[in-house]
């Protein structure tokens, strides 16, 4: 069972071709030429492929980051994100909040110009070529029934 209990944290993320990675939750993103601030404190996420979901009306959405404004077709659910551990040699991430989760949706095609940006976290600080968006993820609440 998947609801959108958590949708008052505002927190949704259009995510787009990040080297494959589904959410970003220790990424931070900044302009071309800036250098990119300390990583913000959050969730490690631990995300995992839907096999088998209920019948979806796609649905019309209006969506607005720091990349523009865009309306964008919301097709299924393609992956729910699991808040985790993560232990890299003598160092422990424990997440923040355990309850927050992340269902994503897949998006139609939107029109939008490639964007170069400066991601940091732990893994140290990478410059990307940001493509089309890919997924919607919304905060949610997930019961585990078996």
């Amino acid at each position: 069972m998947i609801s959108d209990a958590h949708a008052s944290r505002s927190r949704m993320a259009i995510c787009t071709a990040l080297a494959g990675l589904a959410v970003t939750s220790g990424g931070w993103i900044t302009a071309p030429g800036v250098a990119a601030a300390a990583p913000p404190k959050g969730n490690h996420y631990q995300c995992y492929e839907v096999l088998k979901q209920p019948a979806f009306k796609p649905r019309t959405v209006e969506l607005a980051d720091q990349f523009g404004k865009r309306k964008v077709e919301v097709l299924g659910i393609t992956r729910i994100c699991n808040p985790a551990t993560k232990r890299v040699a003598n160092a422990v991430y424990e997440p923040v909040d355990q309850t927050l989760h992340y269902v994503c949706y897949k998006l139609g095609k939107a029109e939008q110009a490639s964007r170069m940006v400066q991601v940091a976290n732990q893994f140290g600080t990478s410059t990307l070529v940001v493509g089309q968006p890919l997924e919607l993820c919304l905060p949610s609440s997930k019961k585990l029934i078996k």
